[in-house]
């Protein structure tokens, strides 16, 4: 006779259930760390490859209808690093508007410090605390969020709270090559040029092929005296952006400045000589070679050299101050006391001018007042902050016929000053 089995437990039973529920649970969980693992390596891959376009290309992806949050900021990240802050704003604000509000990720996070830093360096701070909040929320310790806050205080000319914030940001995050360059810009206001070559050798071995990392080592190895290896950086910098004026003439400029010899006053004239001739429509080469002339005793190179200079800067009130000196020392008495005219009355519009900036803050609708800044503004040569001046003059009054033709004449002369003759004038006045 067969005996019947007993029947298990209920205890039992339940034992049994439990492990195999805990293995059910456990192979879900796998399949989800896949599945995540599989979306992060996703977004790896494609993030690289966005990263391996170039600008026109990641141009064309962000205009599409379906760009989304990490396109919009690998192009404006790519912006920043070639140093067009403001054209990377519109698509780093895109990219964090993409962002929800409840969102916790990196990327989230990344698209909205970008987009808090952007809108710090370019002086709106209000909205700049708006995404810089909501990144520190999702991550305190995030180093473009640092940074973010460090530019708002440099801006507010908190100099030592800004850079004790950048070097916080560059320690939490020390693969972000503009949280150097920041951090050496810095240093170089603190006039600490020797810390700022260090920032600069960092944001050079993160970005080897930016001919901009190496044109700001060059600068502050410059500033150091060790003139052979800010030659050397010049250089790199030319070689590597061949087609843009700025860097291929830095490697001129350089000897330029460190000329002390005259066996090294010949090749630094050579030098720029040669840079002339290849960019005859950068007026501040002339004004270079001028003071390297003069520096060497060669007035008469020097005074063609600077006159050259001001047909192109005739409202460089420093430009004219070097005539009248060169005329001087050449003997020429005339030409200098017309040049020495010239200058002072460049130089006293530059202080009317910024006597009336001042009454116009505390008068701001005042057109006859503006009218008067305007035509300062103009005879110093700031013409940008003069058709800025009309304008505001012409909202106040749209119905003043002769208002509106100072402004269009004003508007016509600021377009006749080439944004190259801006740069002539900013290198003229930088001591050498």
């Amino acid at each position: 006779m067969a005996v019947p089995e007993p029947k298990a437990s209920r205890a039992d039973s339940k034992g049994d259930r439990v492990p195999r529920k805990s293995f059910a649970w456990a192979i879900a969980l796998l399949a989800a760390c896949a599945l995540i693992w599989a979306a992060v390596q996703r977004d790896a891959l494609r993030e690289r490859w966005l990263a391996s376009q170039s600008i026109p290309g990641l141009e064309r992806l962000n205009a599409e209808p379906g760009a989304d949050v990490l396109t919009r900021l690998v192009y404006a990240e790519r912006l920043l690093d070639d140093g067009d802050a403001a054209k990377a704003l519109a698509p780093a604000v895109r990219a964090a508007e993409g962002t929800p509000p409840d969102a916790r990720d990196a990327l989230g996070c990344r698209a909205l410090a970008l987009a808090g830093l952007l809108n710090a360096q370019l002086g709106d701070a209000k909205q700049a605390s708006v995404y810089l909040d909501r990144a520190e929320r999702i991550d305190s310790r995030c180093g473009a969020a640092a940074a973010g806050r460090a530019v708002l205080a440099l801006r507010a000319g908190r100099l030592s709270e800004g850079i004790a914030g950048l070097e916080r940001a560059a320690s939490l995050d020390p693969h972000r090559p503009d949280t150097w360059r920041r951090l050496g810009s810095a240093y170089l206001v603190a006039a600490a040029p020797e810390r700022a070559a260090e920032c600069y050798e960092r944001e050079a071995s993160l970005r080897p092929r930016s001919p901009q990392a190496h044109a700001d080592l060059a600068e502050a190895l410059g500033r150091l005296g060790r003139f052979d290896r800010a030659t050397a950086e010049a250089e790199e910098a030319g070689a590597l952006a061949p087609d843009r004026p700025e860097f291929v003439t830095l490697a001129a400029i350089s000897r330029a400045s460190s000329a002390r010899t005259s066996e090294e006053y010949d090749v630094a004239a050579r030098a720029l000589q040669a840079a002339i001739d290849r960019f005859p429509d950068i007026p501040y080469l002339h004004a270079l070679l001028a003071g390297l002339h003069a520096r060497f005793i060669q007035f008469s190179a020097a005074r063609r050299e600077v006159e050259i200079y001001l047909r192109s800067a005739p409202r460089d009130s420093n430009g004219w101050l070097n005539l009248a000196t060169v005329c001087e020392r050449l003997g020429d008495r005339p030409a200098a006391s017309t040049a020495m005219a010239r200058y002072r009355w460049i130089a006293d519009a530059g202080a009317e001018a910024t006597r009336l900036k001042q009454q116009a803050v505390l008068r701001p609708a005042d057109p006859a007042l503006l009218q008067r800044l305007a035509g300062a503004m103009e005879r110093s040569g700031r013409y940008r902050e003069a058709v800025a001046a009309l304008t505001r003059a012409a909202e106040l009054k749209p119905y003043d016929a002769e208002l509106r033709r100072q402004l269009t004449d004003t508007q016509s002369a600021a377009a006749t000053a080439s944004s190259l003759e801006d740069t002539a004038r900013a290198q003229a006045e930088e001591p050498h």
